[in-house]
């Protein structure tokens, strides 16, 4: 019999006696679970033991009805599998947990710990949100007690943000209108559309001054202009207003007379409103809308629509309408006034003090309203500004050749006459053309079809079938002409005779090629006049410098290692020491340029300009393609 078991003791299977036949994995579950409550949850219990006495026990066949108890034997926790015996009890014990009163012990000090930190904890969460509660609950309070002018900060925020939006205030807000094709109205009328009455004029700017000047921390704009209005002097800023005046030739008056604002308060339409003034233009016949004759105005919307209305000014009073009535101040496509006889536009002009309209902005209302119809593009007029009038088609025309001018002088060879374009192309391929700047300085083109060479305007590109890959770039030009045959000369001309065959030459000598073009003058020393007694050619030099071809640059730009224009010192940040890595990038002088790293610290930058670079730059990027380094 071993030691005894004190009843005062068992922890389990004293109350509710547990057979040894019926114990089970969840009796030992449940074991667990009390000795972690006595314990914590932490401490060490010997599981392995306990399973080993419970299948001693339940193997021996003298223990047919044995018992389970869990209890304290000496200073220790006990698995006991006993069963009562008239000659000896028969006993299988497991030690559970040694130490156990003095576990019990450090585990009550360290519960008392942990239940002090939890009250604390539960404490500082309640404080917290409290804090909380009361922070909404004041931000509530402000943000929805209304003001003396039955506003509140929210109706003042979100109003705040929408007209940030419609007047492109911010870079957030002038970036989503510029991706849309959208002018937001200017800034000097801005005061306009946040006055709740639409106050405005060429009057705005000086009384919005005022008002930034002297009351804008007091109170708000449209505030500020009621005070102005009933003559309230005792108000910041108010006496200043009422001492502006009108222009002399609008009669010197003052600005703000007492219940009414010089140039009226604007009719801002809502979308149902708009729709009376929709007007569509074809060939420059107006219908629909409200045109006004030589007061019409127009915008085009958001919606690409044309909006028709007539300009008023209001009376002072009301119903002024002006560019910025259609979208109540808000962005448009272009906008402009136009003078009609009857209902057929005769004048497009970029008048607009709202939207200060760009040369963009009429362009796209000129082709809107011509519809491609060629005879009123030829009789209206299109006023720009100081820039003067011109007509519609030679506006048009004027801004064709200003885009293609923009698009092709970079290809161009220079200043090169008819005559020695004409042998350049004849030297070349069939089917190859170049670029070239005519004696008038427009830009032209030259184009070889069979034996016969032609000559246009560079305006003309589009219709002329060209094959881009068949443009010969200025290097190859300088090359071709290098290579003619050679004119000399037996007897020095006279003066008048070697001015006008220098101002030849220059014409038909082409610039340094690159990515711009320049036209070539002849240096002093070309200059003197021949001796008669000397037979030498009239030879003239021009460097000659590789230019990669359109193609190469494109297939440069869409490498996925390409940078666009970088130094060599940010080229080496950004390689840093990546093993074989490579980059492309442009140099300050618009080359193309491969930057690689050799070795750690040492790195090589290659200009391709020439054939062999070129070469030696696409064998590297094949063989290192793994090793590029991408725009971050």
């Amino acid at each position: 019999m071993g030691k005894t078991m004190d009843k005062k003791s068992i922890i389990w299977g004293e109350a509710h006696s547990v057979s040894l036949a019926s114990f089970s994995s969840g009796h030992m579950t449940n074991i667990v679970d009390v000795i972690q409550q006595k314990i914590g949850p932490k401490a060490a219990i010997n599981h392995a033991a306990a399973q080993s006495a419970v299948l001693k026990a339940k193997a021996n066949p003298k223990m047919k009805n044995g018992y389970v108890k869990v209890g304290l034997i000496g200073s220790d926790l006990v698995l006991r599998c006993k069963e009562k015996k008239f000659l000896g009890d028969i006993e299988v014990d497991a030690i559970l947990v040694k130490g156990y009163p003095a576990k019990v012990n450090a585990w009550k000090i360290e519960k008392t710990k942990l239940d002090m930190e939890a009250l604390e904890k539960a404490a500082e969460l309640r404080q917290k949100q409290r804090l909380e509660d009361e922070r909404a609950r004041r931000l509530h309070t402000v943000m929805n007690t209304p003001n003396e002018e039955g506003d509140t900060m929210r109706t003042k925020i979100l109003r705040a943000a929408q007209n940030a939006q419609k007047l492109g205030v911010g870079d957030y807000a002038k970036g989503k209108l510029k991706a849309q094709g959208l002018t937001a109205m200017d800034e000097r009328y801005h005061g306009e559309a946040i006055d709740p009455k639409n106050r405005y004029g060429r009057y705005m700017p000086e009384l919005r001054a005022l008002w930034e000047q002297h009351a804008s921390q007091l109170k708000s704009y449209g505030k500020w202009l009621d005070d102005a209005e009933a003559g309230r002097i005792g108000v910041a800023g108010v006496s200043e207003a009422l001492a502006l005046r009108k222009p002399k030739n609008e009669g010197g008056g003052p600005i703000i007379s007492q219940g009414e604002v010089a140039g009226g308060r604007v009719l801002y339409l809502d979308a149902d409103a708009r729709q009376a003034y929709v007007a569509t233009v074809k060939k420059g016949v107006v219908s629909g809308g409200k045109p006004a004759g030589n007061n019409t105005i127009f915008v085009i919307g958001p919606d690409n629509k044309i909006y028709i209305g007539g300009k008023a000014r209001g009376g002072g009073k009301v119903n002024a309408f002006n560019h910025s009535s259609f979208f109540a101040g808000g962005p448009v496509k272009s906008a402009g006034s136009l003078k009609l006889s009857g209902s057929r536009i005769t004048e497009i002009s970029d008048v607009s003090g709202h939207y200060t309209p760009n040369k963009a902005m009429v362009l796209q209302a000129v082709r809107k309203f011509a519809g491609g119809d060629q005879d009123w593009l030829a009789e209206v007029d299109v006023k720009l500004g100081s820039a003067g009038t011109i007509k519609g088609k030679a506006f048009l025309v004027d801004d064709h050749a200003e885009q293609t001018t923009q698009i092709w002088s970079k290809y161009s060879a220079g200043a090169l006459s008819p005559a020695n374009a004409a042998k350049v192309l004849l030297a070349a391929a069939d089917g190859n053309w170049l670029v070239r700047q005519g004696s008038d300085d427009k830009l032209q083109i030259s184009y070889r079809s069979g034996e016969k060479v032609a000559h246009d305007l560079a305006t003309s590109i589009g219709g002329k079938g060209l094959d881009r890959k068949k443009l010969l770039l200025p290097a190859r030009v300088t090359e071709l002409l290098q290579s003619l045959p050679k004119t000399t000369t037996t007897r020095s001309p006279k003066p008048s005779q070697e001015r006008e065959q220098r101002e030849k030459e220059s014409q038909e000598t082409p610039s340094t090629p690159g990515r711009r073009t320049t036209v070539s003058r002849p240096s002093s020393e070309q200059e003197q006049p021949e001796k008669e007694s000397q037979e030498k050619p009239v030879v003239k030099r021009s460097r000659s410098k590789w230019v990669a071809t359109p193609e190469i640059v494109e297939a440069a730009h869409n490498s996925p290692g390409w940078h666009g224009v970088m130094n060599s010192e940010r080229a080496v940040e950004v390689l840093g020491d990546k093993p074989k890595g490579w980059l492309l990038r442009e140099n300050k002088d618009q080359f193309v340029t491969l930057s690689v790293v050799l070795a750690p610290k040492n790195y090589r930058h290659m200009l391709i300009n020439s054939e062999t670079n070129y070469r030696s730059m696409l064998e590297y990027i094949q063989a290192n393609a793994s090793a590029v380094v991408r725009p971050s």
